[in-house]
């Protein structure tokens, strides 16, 4: 299974469209992402994603209640973090915050995906841990994100011009 990780969208309809069309076109079957929506208009360009949406609110997410309610309309598992996953047999941990990561994670879990600090970053100990950088692009110019393979258990870039 493929799947597509993203976070920090931070309202940038352009880049969600891009990204969501990307992951389609790579026949990507679940998209997570590790929160920053910001308003909930950003919601339903994503609902044009080919598969599951699962994604936890972030620290600057607005209205949360109606993120929630456009979540809900539009087919989109909208969680509090930490979050956890369950994907073609791979135990994912879903936070947007590092810091805000259990002080200790199960050794059962395989991948670890964060958001917030804007900056594509990867590392391994028992767990791999992704974070997909900033899809909005507004900080680095950048539409950042991540296919995730559970099969092979690689991954691979996205970056991009941001829109």
């Amino acid at each position: 299974m493929k799947i597509g990780i993203i976070a920090d969208t931070h309202d940038n309809l352009d880049a969600i469209k891009f990204l969501v069309n990307y992951f389609n076109q790579k026949n990507v079957e679940l998209l997570l992402h590790a929160g920053d929506f910001i308003s909930p208009f950003t919601i339903p360009a994503l609902a044009d994603f080919n598969g599951r949406i699962v994604g936890v609110f972030g620290n600057n997410d607005g209205d949360k209640e109606m993120l929630r309610q456009m979540a809900e309309k539009n087919d989109v598992n909208l969680e509090q973090a930490p979050h956890r996953i369950n994907a073609d047999d791979k135990k994912i941990l879903l936070v947007h915050r590092p810091e805000d990561l259990p002080e200790n994670i199960s050794p059962e879990i395989d991948l670890v995906i964060t958001g917030h600090t804007h900056e594509t970053s990867q590392r391994e100990s028992s767990h791999l841990h992704l974070n997909p950088g900033e899809a909005g692009g507004w900080l680095t110019g950048i539409t950042s994100g991540c296919i995730f393979d559970t099969e092979s258990e690689n991954y691979s870039w996205i970056r991009e011009p941001a829109p």
